[in-house]
């Protein structure tokens, strides 16, 4: 008796798969890959004494922990956020909503959630070399930078009215044709230096942004919508 053995290429089959489910796994097999590759070889390296187990509470703890950990040394390439309870509550609802994922895989995904240091760094720069290109005086790119970011975020949460208002503080200081420094930023708003656009609500946050470094309504709204 002859007998015929079809070649099983996925041997975890009872039947040899159809030519879509090869197509499928061949897919997954490629995500698999590009999931590895978006990790840096430092944090590769990490996650080889990681524990992942995430069969119990107490256990998924443990592994948010050592993840939150990995992803926040100080050498660390992932361009985590300053707050550290918000930080650690993200990665940890990724964790919950990716129970059957691979230490390796919600990796990937932190680092799709907040960047790399390095490139962040890059676009951030191109962005605002972009910015200084488009206004009167280059000094004044990032004053532009944040208030226009300020109108993107008004006009995200459905306040058209304020994403108007900064939508023409950030033209009118794309076009003025002086550097704003901290000495004359109030002065925007109000009296003989008023400038059109510019409200003495918005010379004060340009003030704010001067002296501080940030804008709080800014930081605020980030907060809300990310």
């Amino acid at each position: 008796m002859v007998h015929h053995f079809k070649i099983r290429l996925f041997p975890w089959f009872e039947n040899e798969p159809t030519e879509e489910e090869k197509e499928a796994m061949n897919d997954s097999e490629m995500d698999k890959k590009d999931t590895q590759d978006d990790i840096p070889i430092e944090l590769k390296n990490s996650m080889k004494e990681l524990e992942w187990d995430l069969s119990s509470k107490e256990n998924i703890k443990k592994a948010l922990s050592a993840m939150v950990e990995i992803c926040s040394t100080e050498s660390s390439p992932i361009d985590l956020p300053s707050d550290s309870a918000k930080v650690k509550m993200e990665i940890g609802t990724l964790i919950i909503q990716n129970k059957d994922q691979s230490a390796s895989t919600i990796l990937s995904l932190i680092i799709k959630k907040y960047g790399l240091k390095e490139k962040n760094a890059e676009v951030a720069k191109k962005r605002t070399e972009k910015a200084a290109s488009n206004c009167t005086i280059p000094s004044n790119a990032s004053i532009y930078e944040v208030l226009k970011e300020l109108s993107d975020l008004y006009f995200k949460e459905g306040n058209t009215n304020a994403g108007v208002t900064y939508s023409k503080v950030s033209i009118a200081v794309k076009q003025l044709d002086f550097e704003i420094n901290e000495d004359n930023a109030k002065g925007l708003g109000k009296g003989k230096t008023k400038v059109q656009g510019i409200g003495k609500g918005s010379a004060d946050k340009i003030h704010e942004f001067l002296t501080t470094g940030k804008i709080e309504k800014l930081e605020e709204k980030r907060a809300a919508l990310s």
